[in-house]
């Protein structure tokens, strides 16, 4: 595939005989699937940001969690992550650096599940069980929040 699209967009394609210039927007995947494609560790290693050089902190005794805290950390570039600037960063190469892509703006982190549904949402679900469990009695739409369960 990546031969393939790498012709492409060196290339073009001919349409109707005439040649279309093709450029690749964004490649979308969730966090797991675009680690493995860009051949770097997963968001949740310290080195784990995909878009700045931040080293998280690994908190163990709350919830193991990784968290990025640090707001002024230099941004990452195609540049620098084709020269491997951060070694803690990439695990193997990956066939997509053959491609003429920027290997930063091209993989946007858009994924719902990994940024609400498995990080905050899931926090706020358990806070509310929890307060539900512990104060049921004092809410007049417990029946109904009953049925969601």
């Amino acid at each position: 595939m990546v031969d393939e699209l790498k012709l492409m967009l060196q290339q073009g394609i001919q349409l109707n005989n005439k040649n279309v210039q093709i450029q690749l927007h964004s490649v979308i995947a969730d966090s797991p699937a675009r680690a493995y494609i860009k051949g770097i560790v997963y968001l949740n290693h310290c080195h784990g940001c995909t878009k700045c050089t931040v080293e998280g902190d690994y908190y163990y005794k709350q919830g193991h969690h990784m968290s990025f805290t640090s707001l002024d950390a230099a941004k990452r570039t195609d540049e620098d992550f084709r020269q491997r600037k951060d070694p803690d960063h990439h695990k193997e190469a990956t066939p997509f650096e053959r491609l003429p892509i920027d290997m930063i703006t091209k993989f946007p982190v858009a994924d719902p599940l990994h940024l609400f549904e498995l990080g905050i949402m899931k926090r706020m679900l358990k806070g509310w069980q929890y307060v539900l469990q512990k104060y049921q009695e004092k809410f007049i739409f417990m029946p109904l929040l009953h049925t969601l369960k």
